[in-house]
């Protein structure tokens, strides 16, 4: 049986680079050779880098997941998603962009914080309980 692919949220990669060996352990189940992540978590991960031995170290981890880049109809769906949501749920840009990539991909999409995307409807959340193991990267 194929595994699906799957959408990372930034804390979730963190966590897998944190070793959060109880979220490595779920992802295991459902595959984690099968996660990639968007070029938005790329960055965002790349952006807590302290100086450029730390970002190093960072991109060899980051190098580990293949990218998903944005395209035009990832765009056009954010668009949508942010007008929609930014004055009621106080949601930030790049996390409407991974929704919207994973709704246009049609790709399941792994998040620590279920409750900050819970009301976009067509995204497809991976349902558990596994809680941060710390904040911020370690590396």
């Amino acid at each position: 049986m194929e595994t699906e692919i799957i959408l990372c949220d930034t804390d979730t990669i963190i966590e897998v680079i944190n070793n959060n060996t109880e979220l490595i352990e779920f992802l295991e189940g459902l595959g984690i050779d099968s996660l990639i992540i968007s070029s938005i978590t790329r960055a965002e991960v790349q952006q807590g880098a302290r100086n450029k031995i730390h970002l190093s170290k960072m991109n060899r981890e980051l190098n580990k997941f293949p990218v998903l880049d944005i395209d035009d109809s990832t765009s056009r769906c954010f668009g949508r998603l942010f007008e929609e949501f930014f004055l009621s749920h106080k949601c930030g840009i790049p996390d409407i962009l991974n929704a919207a990539a994973a709704i246009v991909y049609d790709l399941p999409f792994m998040t620590m914080n279920l409750k900050d995307y819970k009301y976009i409807s067509g995204l497809k959340l991976i349902p558990h309980r596994i809680k941060p193991k710390r904040g911020g990267m370690t590396l």
